[in-house]
């Protein structure tokens, strides 16, 4: 019994992983590119992506949702991205002024973050619209260009059990108990 503890106990804790950089998207001109990075250093050369028209200003990943949040002069876009190609045409959501230079998106939070010349700014944002107005945060000094939000291991989610592995712990720890169930009448009736 003891021994299929463990074997449980290791099956789950060889799905459960803690999130790590693997790598950065980026646009330059008129294409989406992605390289290899390991959260200090680049790990691979550019991989071309996908084209972008117009040019894009800025843009803000969410995995999760699998959307490409980006700005293209004074509107905010959004189109679906599997994290290798686009998956849907660009969509508009809003118009932005003035024009954002830089803009990082917490979906956890409902807040995307934005660079308009010397100023850091919030706009609470559901994915979709924006449900509030912009309010300024801090000076920017030099003007920023690109920005991108850092988060720690806590903030994170924790990791799920896929379904198959699930389904083989649930029906081990049922099989444990009419073992055990099994043992216990076995005795009574002695």
């Amino acid at each position: 019994m003891r021994n299929a503890l463990i074997v449980l106990f290791t099956l789950f804790a060889a799905h459960v992983q803690a999130a790590t950089v693997s790598g950065m998207y980026y646009a330059t001109g008129s294409s989406l590119s992605v390289v290899d990075f390991d959260g200090t250093e680049f790990t691979s050369g550019g991989t071309f992506l996908e084209p972008l028209l117009p040019d894009w200003t800025a843009m803000s990943y969410d995995a999760a949702a699998g959307k490409l949040y980006y700005a293209t002069g004074s509107s905010l876009n959004v189109v679906d991205f599997d994290g290798t190609e686009f998956t849907s045409g660009g969509t508009f959501l809003e118009p932005l002024l003035p024009d954002w230079t830089a803009m990082s998106y917490d979906a956890a939070a409902g807040k995307m973050y934005y660079a308009t010349g010397s100023s850091l700014n919030v706009v609470d944002f559901d994915g979709t619209e924006f449900t509030s107005g912009g309010t300024f945060l801090e000076p920017l000094l030099p003007d920023w260009t690109a920005m991108s939000l850092i988060f720690s291991d806590d903030d994170l989610p924790p990791a799920t059990v896929p379904l198959p592995a699930g389904l083989w712990l649930m029906i081990g720890g049922l099989g444990a108990l009419g073992v055990a169930g099994r043992r216990r009448a076995h005795r009574a009736s002695e």
